[in-house]
């Protein structure tokens, strides 16, 4: 029998959704900083084990967010998904959800597959990653 991959849940005991939010946008902005530290030559950035980080933490960065949002319309941490596919569920059930599923689909093989998993190093399928991240930490926290 296949054992699942968990996704360990991200959120500390009481912690409310704006606080999620709040970590969501400061794991993003460690992100982009850490990013920033791998030097970009003919479109391919150098450091790989900055790349790598920088994309693992974007990613946490987006399902902390999701886990914002799960909060704010009233689920407990322990509702809390297991894996990618309940995480797209989730998503599919909020209103006006195309953009939003499309862009966690961007940041899921653009960041946590090809960037930390697989050390992908391209410039611009990393920035497509990181800029749907953003789209979607600003979509669920308010933000524009």
């Amino acid at each position: 029998m296949r054992k699942r991959n968990k996704i360990k849940k991200l959120l500390k005991p009481q912690e409310t959704f704006v606080e999620a939010f709040e970590f969501a946008n400061e794991l993003y902005r460690n992100a982009l900083k850490t990013l920033s530290e791998s030097p970009v030559e003919n479109g391919r950035y150098r450091n790989i084990k900055k790349v790598s980080e920088a994309c693992g933490t974007a990613y946490i960065a987006v399902l902390r967010a999701i886990e914002g949002e799960m909060l704010r319309r009233g689920l407990s941490p322990d509702e809390f998904p297991e894996n990618v596919i309940e995480y797209r569920k989730f998503l599919r059930s909020l209103p006006k959800n195309g953009k939003l599923i499309d862009a966690f689909n961007t940041v899921y093989e653009n960041l946590h597959i090809l960037g930390y998993y697989r050390h992908g190093a391209d410039e611009a399928v990393i920035k497509s990653g990181f800029e749907k991240a953003k789209e979607i930490i600003n979509k669920l926290t308010g933000k524009k």
